[in-house]
């Protein structure tokens, strides 16, 4: 069995990976946090649908605008 040191370990990773060891936690620290926001969006998207047509007409929007973002996909989060 042959036992390789840190260096020599590093060494064998493909060259993005060792030149920059962090890019996977930053991919998952990047989609954590991209569901999260899709998650709240989806709950507000939920929170509109329950609201009245008067209630709507409070904030300026429509039943119809309301069902048509209600459809969107959970990912699709609208840009600041």
């Amino acid at each position: 069995m042959v036992t390789l040191t840190a260096t020599e370990h590093a060494i064998s990773r493909p060259a993005t990976e060792a030149a920059n060891p962090s890019s996977i936690p930053a991919k998952i620290k990047w989609l954590l946090k991209h569901a999260g926001t899709a998650y709240e969006v989806s709950l507000e998207r939920r929170q509109l649908l329950k609201l009245t047509n008067s209630e709507l007409q409070d904030i300026g929007l429509t039943r119809e605008q309301v069902l048509k973002e209600s459809k969107r996909s959970f990912f699709d989060i609208p840009k600041r």
